[in-house]
């Protein structure tokens, strides 16, 4: 028996109210758990998703186990294709008027889904729920932003768009296990995860989603628990692709024509430009500062330079956007005579400098 205190908003009897979609892969240390988080809920009325997406380990069967106690719990299995696909299968069966996202090896605070359901059915018009979430590090250090927004409660999408602009980066924007979702704006729009997109798809499907946002509402509750190790997805930089900074790119302007007023439409743009040309030399500082050997680092390095995406960014004459920025009129001249490797070795002097704390003529240039 449930227990009473449990609730269940119950506005649509012949579903679910809720579907919360967790691809597995190889989690059979974690997943246990976040699959109790869920079970116990206060809310009740949901259906839960489970992907196992190919799993080697005994993911699988924890799953499982969770189908044969309650029968709320929904098992899936596909051959490994990667969290993208795995997301869209759990999509394509969804019921729930509303859609969340849970990676397998996080937590959840047990009134997470009560707090986020309230908030959506008291308005009826508000798409879009963002959360606040706190960050559990096992071993290592977090490397990205911990920036969250400061807007609350109830807003248009014009002050989506622009607080976006302060954090394009942002774990909070760019996460998808700090929100809910309204399934039929998905549905609608066909909004789901590139399969092709190995790094970064969650900001991407945030980014179709906004542009379809009307009202969404900011939270002060913290409602998810990310927990971190040094060995994760987030630490393995060998998965990322040189076109997804530029696919961002195209994506985040899309979503900015949706801003009326010219100036905050302009300074939108602006920073738009400068997140795509910090993007770039930060991708081109990794690689010239690897653990590799000197000669590998440099065919990585001229590996991602010569990507024609990259390449077209450098060599571009009529890029107005850039031609006051110290590092782009530099590496802009080098790119086109295809001195890569005094570029390498530019890049690879920055990163010296920087990690000395050395405020050199050089280290300035490319701040």
């Amino acid at each position: 028996m449930r227990d009473e205190k449990k609730t269940n908003m119950n506005s649509y009897p012949n579903a679910p109210l809720l579907s919360v979609i967790i691809p597995v892969y190889n989690a059979q240390d974690v997943v246990y758990d976040l699959l109790e988080d869920v079970r116990n809920q206060t809310f009740t009325n949901i259906e839960v998703i489970m992907i196992n997406d190919g799993s080697t380990d005994n993911s699988g069967e924890i799953c499982k186990e969770f189908t044969e106690k309650d029968s709320r719990f929904i098992y899936l299995y596909q051959e490994n294709r990667g969290v993208s696909d795995a997301r869209n299968y759990g999509i394509s069966i969804a019921a729930g008027y509303y859609i969340a996202f849970l990676d397998a090896d996080d937590r959840i605070p047990l009134n997470r889904f009560e707090i986020m359901i309230k908030i959506m059915e008291d308005d009826k018009t508000i798409d879009l729920l963002l959360s606040r979430y706190a960050v559990k590090v096992e071993n290592g250090e977090f490397p990205y932003s911990l920036w969250q927004s400061e807007a609350r409660g109830k807003q248009s999408v014009e002050k989506l768009i622009m607080d976006f602009a302060r954090s394009m980066t942002s774990f909070y924007y760019g996460a998808i296990w700090n929100k809910l979702y309204k399934r039929d704006i998905m549905e609608k729009y066909n909004i789901r995860f590139e399969k092709s997109v190995s790094w970064g798809e969650d900001l991407l499907f945030n980014l179709r989603y906004f542009e379809h946002v009307e009202y969404c509402y900011f939270m002060t509750e913290e409602t998810y628990y990310y927990c971190y190790t040094d060995g994760s997805l987030l630490s393995d930089t060998s998965i990322y692709e040189p076109q997804i900074d530029f696919i961002r790119y195209d994506r985040i302007i899309e979503l900015g024509e949706r801003l009326e007023d010219e100036q905050v439409h302009a300074a939108y743009v602006k920073e738009a430009d400068r997140l795509l040309l910090n993007q770039i030399t930060r991708r081109m500082s990794l690689k010239a500062s690897g653990k590799k050997s000197s000669d590998a680092a440099y065919q990585e390095f001229k590996d991602y330079i010569q990507a024609p995406e990259v390449m077209a960014f450098w060599e571009d004459e009529d890029n107005d956007r850039y031609k006051n920025v110290r590092v782009f009129c530099l590496i802009h001249k080098l790119t086109k005579k295809r001195q890569y490797r005094l570029v390498f070795h530019l890049f690879r002097l920055k990163e010296k400098l920087k990690k000395n704390r050395v405020n050199g003529v050089l280290f300035k240039l490319f701040k």
